[in-house]
């Protein structure tokens, strides 16, 4: 508990009672982003958010660290308007990447937007206001 607390001093915005994986850099980074991305989309669409970076980073297309994946340059638009900078992550996002890394809803989205499919992928699924795309199917026959 000390630790947790000295922590969560340390890091200075953080809550005193922030969990080890709050005060993780990776994963914090990764909840702004979520939080920043998809705060007003259902739990499945904030799952799936998650799952494209977790997805990105098991991808030989795509860097293999949360800070890589997320601030590639051109990859998510919150960090281009500096969303991710104000945003605020909920324990419930905190939750939802902790049971995401431990078992994914989805192993092969690696795109969302707002305003349609993305070009580089394949369509897969259009969840609240994101559309999801997987790898395209002429990539993973290389």
């Amino acid at each position: 508990m000390l630790n947790r607390i000295v922590e969560g001093v340390f890091i200075g915005f953080m809550a005193i009672n922030a969990t080890v994986a709050q005060v993780n850099p990776e994963i914090n980074l990764m909840a702004r982003m979520v939080q920043a991305e998809a705060e007003n989309q259902i739990e499945d669409g904030q799952r799936l958010v998650i799952d494209c970076v977790l997805n990105r980073m098991d991808s030989e297309y795509f860097p293999d660290t949360v800070s890589e994946v997320i601030n590639a340059p051109g990859q998510f638009e919150v960090v281009a308007n500096g969303a991710i900078r104000k945003a605020t992550p909920t324990d419930a996002v905190y939750e939802l990447i902790r049971q995401e890394r431990k078992e994914r809803t989805n192993n092969e989205v690696i795109y969302f937007t707002a305003g349609g499919f993305n070009p580089s992928g394949e369509p897969w699924q259009k969840i609240g206001d994101h559309y999801f795309s997987t790898i395209r199917k002429d990539l993973k026959d290389d």
